[in-house]
Order: structure tokens, then C-alpha cells, then sequence
């Protein structure tokens, strides 16, 4: 079995993963690889493939990107929005608002890794830019607020520009 799957969970990925395929014109290849990928990377079960796997044809099919692309961003983001809490959804949609927004789906993937462990473990400027606010790390964790909560808080202290939360 591919993927770590067993033979029945992997009949049920490579069903969805076909109708994926062929909902947003992609190879097999690319939107199995993706969905083995994202299951993998959010601890789903293999039950869900075919929930997901609408999910991702969904979000490739109303933005600019496609599955070839966010197998990109999943190969960097995947694990680390799992580790800051977020859903697939949330994961989703903001790698659908900068792919709309013209980036290019491996600055995506890093960009958002990067922005997700620095919420997680901030640094020692970004901790006194939050204190100077009067907020906390609770202020900003992707786990207890959500991505859009959490992100406002962020950009509140940071003033729009993550370089001044990570400088010395």
C-alpha cells in the first residue's frame, strides 16, 4: 500500500483522488500525490479522501492556483499549519487569498510557514512588541484564535511588516 494506506485506504484515496483529477483537468499523479500529502500532514483519516480532496479541487478551481500548485505549498505548509492548530478550510483559504493576490505558490508555502512558527514560538522583539501593546502570545496563537483573529492581532503589533517582528 502506497503512502502508508492499507489496500482498502488506498482504494479510497485513489477514488477520490480520480475525481479530483478530473474535476480540475490535473493528472492522477499530481492530485493523489497532493491528497496523500494533505491526509498526511493534517492526521485525517483515509475515510475523509474524498471530503478533502472537494475541498482541494474546490480551492483550486476558484483561484489562481491549481493542484500542481498547492502541492507546492502543502509540500512546506502542510505540517507546520498542523502543528499551529488550523484547519485544512483555514489553510486553505489563505493560501487561496495570496494565490489570488498573485504569489507564487512556493513564496506561499514558505511565507506561511515561516508567519506560522513565528506565531507559535515568537521572538524576543516580537514578545515586547506584543507586551508594548498590552497583548500576549495568547493574542496571537493560531490555536486558541483562529487564523483571521489571530493574524488582525499581528498585524496590529507588527504595524503590516513581519520584518519587524523577527530582527534582533
Amino acid at each position: 500500500a502506497q503512502a502508508g494506506f492499507s489496500a482498502q485506504e488506498s482504494l479510497q484515496v485513489i477514488g477520490a483522488a480520480a475525481r479530483g483529477a478530473q474535476g480540475t483537468l490535473e493528472s492522477l499523479s499530481i492530485a493523489s500525490d497532493l491528497l496523500t500529502s494533505v491526509i498526511r500532514a493534517f492526521h485525517r483519516p483515509a475515510s475523509e479522501a474524498a471530503q478533502i480532496m472537494d475541498m482541494l479541487s474546490v480551492a483550486a478551481n476558484a483561484s489562481k492556483t491549481n493542484l500542481e500548485g498547492m502541492k507546492i505549498v502543502f509540500n512546506y505548509l502542510g505540517p507546520a499549519a498542523y502543528a499551529a492548530g488550523l484547519s485544512i478550510n483555514e489553510t486553505l483559504g489563505a493560501v487561496m487569498a495570496l494565490s489570488n493576490a498573485g504569489m507564487r505558490m512556493s513564496t506561499v508555502g514558505t511565507s506561511l510557514r515561516q508567519l506560522f512558527i513565528i506565531m507559535e514560538k515568537p521572538t524576543r522583539t516580537l514578545t515586547k512588541m506584543l507586551e508594548q501593546q498590552g497583548m500576549s502570545m495568547e493574542d496571537i496563537s493560531l490555536k486558541s484564535n483562529g487564523l483571521i483573529p489571530a493574524l488582525t492581532n499581528l498585524a496590529k503589533v507588527i504595524q503590516g511588516d513581519l520584518g519587524n517582528a523577527v530582527s534582533a
